[in-house]
């Protein structure tokens, strides 16, 4: 199915196959008529001449009850079945149907998938969100290999994981983002003798080290497996707490350090000790999200650390 998924990178839509892709790879042929990701549209008014070695094409005729055409270099006549002659035009909702019933993926709104390209319309895709262990966030298909719609999405849009689904290779993205990560669909295809064409487990190894837990730098907000727990002040001494210990990833760091991070963005001191400051944070986070304590622990006396729960 490599073929496939390399075709539909490289067009813009609509995308048509036709006798020489049904010949060539019969079997994910007759599947992808199957899943009625390709649907037979109309018919060949001309057809490559497999007659002679001049790589000219013939117009079809159609006399007598028959279909066929007639070498213009001479070298006979032949006759064409319907099969030589259908076309079979791509069908793009089909496809991320069949992905988001095959690895888990819970689509939302009315069932559509919608277009999230910013400059290039068709390329980049909104499937649905993806809940499953560790492996949970927004999911994204990018249908073709251009990578800077994937650049300006998630700039845009930072709340949440995502999880971008490409063809055959993962984008390039010019600027780092927490929390995104990618898949190739052609790594994913399950073996012959599944029934299904995805293998679920395929893709959660491929986003092994995704969080559970993120954190929107633009407003500061907190989530946990894709749901909001907690939000701060704008800028206030709790957002920048936030930051530093997300920055920080599972790297313990000192009440000291906390404290002398947050007074700086801030502008202000604490007449509180660093630990005291620290625990206070904490504390009121605390009574908005009971669950911060699983997200922040206390890797070793007199500081903290940021983590996905554990268990």
């Amino acid at each position: 199915m490599q073929w496939f998924f390399e075709r539909i990178s490289a067009h813009t839509l609509p995308i048509s196959f036709g006798i020489n892709e049904r010949k060539k790879y019969p079997s994910d042929f007759s599947k992808l008529i199957e899943k009625k990701i390709l649907v037979q549209g109309q018919y060949l008014e001309a057809v490559p001449c497999t007659l002679c070695e001049e790589g000219h094409e013939c117009l079809v005729r159609d006399a007598d009850n028959e279909v066929f055409y007639v070498c213009e270099n001479g070298a006979g006549r032949k006759t064409l079945s319907n099969e030589d002659l259908a076309i079979f035009d791509y069908n793009n909702d089909a496809l991320l149907k069949l992905i988001a019933n095959e690895l888990g993926i819970k689509v939302l709104g009315n069932g559509a998938f919608s277009d999230q390209g910013t400059h290039a319309e068709q390329v980049l895709y909104s499937i649905g969100k993806l809940y499953h262990g560790k492996v949970s966030g927004e999911v994204l298909y990018l249908r073709t290999n251009n990578d800077a719609e994937v650049d300006l999405y998630v700039a845009q849009v930072q709340n949440g994981a995502k999880i971008i689904l490409s063809n055959t290779q993962k984008p390039t993205l010019k600027l780092r983002f927490d929390n995104v990560f990618f898949a190739t669909l052609a790594d994913m295809l399950a073996d012959g003798k599944s029934k299904t064409w995805f293998d679920k487990e395929k893709l959660t190894a491929s986003l092994e080290g995704i969080r559970q837990v993120n954190f929107d730098k633009a407003t500061g907000q907190l989530y946990l497996n894709g749901k909001l727990k907690y939000t701060p002040e704008p800028q206030g001494p709790h957002y920048w707490f936030l930051l530093y210990l997300w920055d920080a990833w599972e790297r313990p760091r000192t009440y000291q350090e906390i404290y002398d991070y947050v007074c700086k963005q801030t502008g202000k001191q604490s007449a509180d000790t660093p630990q005291k400051f620290c625990q206070k944070m904490k504390s009121e986070i605390k009574n908005k999200y009971a669950g911060i304590d699983k997200i922040i622990s206390i890797p070793s006396t007199g500081s903290y650390m940021m983590t996905d729960p554990k268990g």
